[in-house]
């Protein structure tokens, strides 16, 4: 029966790791159009309504898609690019990803569908203008002080720059003592949480960079009122790179950490992915000295495939090893298993070590003055062995290597340093913010987009609306290197990372995209409210423009 079964004109092809929506007896009637979509191996990626009479729909495929509709009487159609097949009150049309194609399907009632196909790389770059046209990161106009229409509100913008780090956006701290804890220990379980700590040093300019501890989920730090960065360490561990002043003996450190969801799903990827992982830091270190750990290991290769604890044991006489470099010794067996060992003397003044294994792809497993540490993960390859080094004298490193051909080992370096004392929290959910928001629209300027933001500063981009739109609106923000909370009446309606170098990679979601729903605006007294973060490490933070575009 070839109704049992489709596609009947094209070849569905599933690439590894792909997972597409294939679409199966689909009412019509959601969209307010008469039909039914029968099938579609092709993926619905956008519907869009335009006035009264035109209904949009796009969908997109790796290689070739089929979508089949059936009517409730005869349509007329007219294709460009696509093969269509009629058959009585069925319409199929097939397309592929090489070039963007389109039918128009004509009701009797002149109400009119469009169907659109393109290339999946393409769909998360598409949108559709207010009369029909497929737009592809294409701006076509950019709402400003200045202008309005009946669906692009008129807004009124001004602004206003906070202090370092937004310190201004909490109320009161809460005295930790010399270790920090997490958000969610202290009733922070939403929003921005703030951390400050204090790092001593006995000589002035002996820091190196900043070691953060179980770090989650998005961090932007802060040191002697210079700002270092934002980062994104998954709940481990994250090196910064710092610049103290040769007359700066101590480092005074803000951390402003961003709760972004709990995960529902339990992966050992990253310890920020299991359910029972925690938001914001676990410790932090002034880092005073690097060391190369590269060269000088005693080597003995692993024949059985299996580490052997004899071997990491401190008394254990290792004279008779070969010496070579951190996985430098050639072998043929597969996996290739072999231990390393050498001893360092800890320097003075520190109080923390880190291994961090830079590069490292293979199977490192960590033993320290005879005790087993833990097997490095290479997606957080960092390891605190602080609890085993031996301070008086020297300290034993056993690392045991297993790799198959050649995976890369990377490099071994080791973080000194001394461990940050003195901290506090305080934290600012939804409602905080937006009463901070309101708190400080009295001090900000009227201003016109495009709105510059200098690198690690945070500041407000307020939006009156002069006129109430007469639907919900997405709303479209371009610009770079900026982080964004929008509020809308009260309410968080989005949270977007326009493009810059240092964004991490989203699997879902546009980025550059938020709601406005109908049902939440008011008679008057409507107002957007940007809390903009210029994330980018020495590069400003520029909105150059926001597109209301109607639904329905």
């Amino acid at each position: 029966n070839k109704d049992s079964f489709y596609p009947r004109h094209t070849k569905l092809t599933i690439s590894p790791s792909q997972c597409p929506m294939v679409l199966q007896d689909v009412p019509l009637s959601a969209w307010g159009i008469q039909g039914r979509i029968v099938y579609a191996t092709g993926e619905l990626g956008l519907v869009r309504g335009i006035g009264d009479n035109l209904t949009v729909m796009v969908f997109h495929t790796e290689t070739e898609a089929e979508v089949s509709f059936s009517f409730p009487s005869e349509v007329v159609y007219r294709s460009e690019g696509m093969i269509v097949h009629h058959e009585g009150k069925q319409v199929t049309l097939c397309f592929d990803h090489g070039s963007i194609s389109k039918c128009n399907i004509q009701y009797s009632d002149g109400r009119e569908l469009q169907i659109i196909g393109l290339d999946r790389r393409e769909a998360a770059r598409m949108d559709i203008s207010a009369n029909g046209e497929l737009l592809l990161n294409h701006i076509n106009h950019v709402v400003s002080s200045q202008e309005s229409s009946l669906n692009n509100p008129k807004l009124k913008w001004s602004a206003t720059i906070l202090n370092d780090a937004g310190i201004s956006l909490f109320e009161k701290k809460v005295q930790l003592g010399h270790k920090p804890k997490k958000l969610e220990e202290v009733g922070i379980l939403r929003g921005f949480g703030w951390y400050g700590a204090r790092v001593e040093s006995e000589n002035a300019g002996s820091f190196q960079g900043i070691l953060l501890h179980d770090a989650s989920d998005i961090l932007s730090v802060y040191c002697n009122g210079s700002y270092y960065g934002t980062v994104n360490p998954g709940g481990g561990c994250e090196y910064i790179s710092t610049s103290i002043a040769a007359d700066e003996k101590d480092m005074e450190l803000v951390i402003r950490s961003e709760i972004w969801g709990h995960t529902n799903f339990d992966d050992s990827l990253l310890p920020s992915l299991q359910l029972h992982s925690l938001k914001g830091l676990g410790g932090l270190v002034g880092v005073t000295n690097i060391k190369d750990l590269n060269e000088n290991w005693r080597f003995r290769s692993e024949t059985n495939g299996f580490p052997k604890e004899e071997f990491s044991e401190v008394e254990l006489n290792d004279s008779g090893w070969v010496i070579t470099g951190w996985g430098s010794w050639l072998a043929t067996n597969q996996p290739n298993g072999a231990y390393y060992r050498k001893s360092f003397i800890p320097s003075i003044d520190t109080d923390s070590w880190t291994l961090h294994f830079q590069g490292l792809q293979a199977k490192a497993l960590v033993y320290v003055s005879g005790q087993f540490v833990g097997v490095v993960n290479p997606f957080n390859p960092y390891m605190d062995i602080s609890a085993y080094v031996q301070t008086e004298g020297s300290t034993q490193i056993t690392l045991y290597l297993e790799r198959f051909f050649n995976q890369a080992v990377g490099k071994v370096i080791l973080l000194e340093g001394r461990s940050a004392i003195d901290w506090w929290v305080a934290g600012s959910g939804e409602f905080e913010l937006w009463e901070k928001s309101k708190e400080a629209k009295p001090k900000s300027a009227e201003t016109l987009l495009p709105f510059h933001l200098p690198s690690g500063k945070v500041g407000w981009l307020y939006g009156e609306m002069i006129e109430v739109p007469p639907r919900c609106l997405t709303v479209k923000c371009s610009g770079q290197n900026a982080k964004i909370s929008a509020f809308f009446n009260g309410r968080l309606v989005g949270r977007l990372w326009l493009s810059s170098e240092s964004r991490p990679a989203f699997s879902g979601g546009n980025q550059e995209i938020f709601y406005l729903p109908e049902p939440w605006f008011q008679q008057e007294g409507n107002r957007l409210a940007l809390l903009i973060e210029a994330v980018e490490l020495n590069e400003e933070a520029v909105i150059t423009g926001l597109i209301f575009q109607p639904i329905g």
